[in-house]
């Protein structure tokens, strides 16, 4: 494949509740989480539908997880929206991520890469405080304290949380970077997530993520995280001035 082209003052992690739910529910195959999607195509057979040449077979990946990741490490960035067009959501291939519904909890919009959901990201909206001045650090902070006490139940293991800063429209914008496993039977399932939390209306917080299995491929699956920290971040794109409405599907 060519490729085309502070620490944390409070202890966070209750907030990627959502992520973590996306990355370890939906890569256990036959237990995935039902979801509508948009379409059942997948990355690497839209690809090649699309024309796109053969990759040598001395090189190609031979794990179509490996090769999903590898898409998502060097290929472009776009955007899809929510279906009324309230939202861009940066995405990296983002003719072969499909919008979908997750039933775990209650968010936006979500979307998922390849039919076997090897990235997948989702936005969702809280409630800002009321008659009171809010910012990245505020947002973050609610998102912890809302997912706390659905975490507890599933007994993830996390690693320390990184957190980092962004900017998005002159803001400064708060980030945080997880790694952590969970284990379903005699089978380890890890994963590596972020976050962001902006203060992007008026009355409320809007928080943008993404979840990466690693199932085979720890670095790959780091690297996507990470260039998701860095370049999707500052992309988000709200196209209404107030608190998008999601209509019913």
């Amino acid at each position: 494949m060519q490729p085309r082209r502070p620490a944390s003052p409070w202890r966070p992690c209750a907030g990627a509740f959502p992520l973590l739910w996306l990355a370890l529910g939906c890569s256990q195959g036959p237990q995935l989480p039902p979801a509508t999607a948009a379409s059942s195509t997948s990355a690497a057979s839209a690809k090649a539908d699309a024309g796109a040449p053969a990759a040598d077979a001395s090189t190609a990946p031979s794990d179509p997880h490996e090769e999903a990741l590898l898409h998502q490490l060097h290929d472009r960035w776009g955007w899809q929206e929510d279906k009324d067009g309230q939202l861009r959501v940066p995405l990296v291939d983002q003719r072969n991520h499909d919008r979908v519904r997750y039933w775990a909890f209650d968010h936006f919009v979500g979307f998922k890469y390849g039919d076997d959901y090897d990235v997948m990201s989702v936005v969702f909206l809280q409630d800002a405080p009321k008659d009171a001045p809010f910012d990245s650090q505020t947002c973050l902070r609610r998102a912890d304290k809302w997912g706390y006490p659905q975490l507890k139940s599933f007994e993830v293991k996390l690693d320390p949380p990184h957190i980092s800063e962004n900017q998005w429209r002159g803001k400064h914008i708060l980030v945080e970077s997880i790694d952590g496993y969970v284990d379903f039977g005699l089978e380890r399932h890890r994963f590596s997530a972020a976050y962001a939390a902006y203060p992007a209306y008026p009355d409320t917080c809007l928080v943008f993520g993404v979840a990466v299995p690693w199932r085979k491929h720890e670095d790959l699956a780091r690297q996507v995280r990470d260039r998701w920290v860095k370049e999707a971040v500052p992309q988000l794109r709200p196209m209404t001035p107030t608190r998008p409405v999601r209509k019913d599907d």
